[in-house]
């Protein structure tokens, strides 16, 4: 009980340190879910408050896979660091590695994707660092992922080509676009869920899922919690 009170005293409160105090006290497996992925600060501590004033608090034993979904997210949440975008700055720097012209033509465009990706990656971290709300934060974050998923088909391509595979599995260019656009508007849609455009948005997945192509494990838990599929669904994760 003391150590959320000295988390709830602080100045500055760190949502992760906060959320694992909230998973070691609390037996609300639903509400331990709905607080990683809804990431929201002021729930949160109304919930820790709450935990506070309880005379017999006891730490409990957290289901299994409770434990791990909350782990998983809380990595993802710290990758999104100050630290982490120093990591990705060493990442891209990747690409100047790579001769371009050393490429098919097919690759080539992907090559200048992954670079565009990479500039607008700067721009996003920009934001992250001006947004003043949770909110905010989570929409930020959404983008990020989408821009995380293209790169990283990318370098998947260019990869396996430059290991000496063969590119006549590959799909074609018109394919790669496709699917990078529908990875794009999954990601955009899920920020602010229409019902009405989950014809459209089903059409994208299932894209996805003919294609063989994955989306991020974040964009597919976001997917399950709107019901847009359910876990067992065809749809890979990364």
């Amino acid at each position: 009980m003391q150590e959320i009170k000295e988390w709830l005293a602080g100045e500055e409160k760190d949502f992760v340190t906060g959320l694992q105090l909230f998973q070691k006290y609390s037996r609300n497996r639903a509400l331990i879910l709905y607080l990683v992925r809804k990431q929201n600060m002021d729930k949160l501590v109304y919930e820790l408050e709450k935990l506070s004033c309880s005379s017999s608090l006891k730490p409990v034993i957290q289901v299994k896979n409770t434990r791990s979904f909350v782990d998983r997210v809380i990595n993802k949440k710290t990758s999104l660091s100050s630290d982490d975008h120093d990591a990705k700055e060493d990442l891209s720097k990747k690409i100047s590695k790579v001769n371009r012209e050393d490429l098919p033509v097919d690759l080539q465009q992907v090559y200048d994707s992954i670079a565009d990706a990479y500039k607008t990656q700067r721009v996003v971290h920009e934001k992250m660092k001006l947004a003043e709300t949770d909110e905010a934060r989570a929409d930020i974050r959404s983008e990020l992922i989408g821009l995380d998923d293209l790169i990283a088909d990318g370098w998947d391509q260019i990869d396996a080509f430059l290991a000496g595979k063969t590119t006549d599995t590959e799909p074609p260019q018109d394919v790669v676009k496709q699917v990078n656009s529908a990875r794009t508007y999954i990601s955009r849609e899920i920020k602010n869920f229409n019902p009405e455009k989950l014809d459209k948005l089903l059409e994208r997945i299932n894209l996805l899922i003919e294609q063989k192509a994955s989306v991020s494990e974040k964009t597919r838990e976001k997917l399950i919690e709107l019901n847009v599929i359910t876990p067992e669904s065809n749809l890979l994760v990364k």
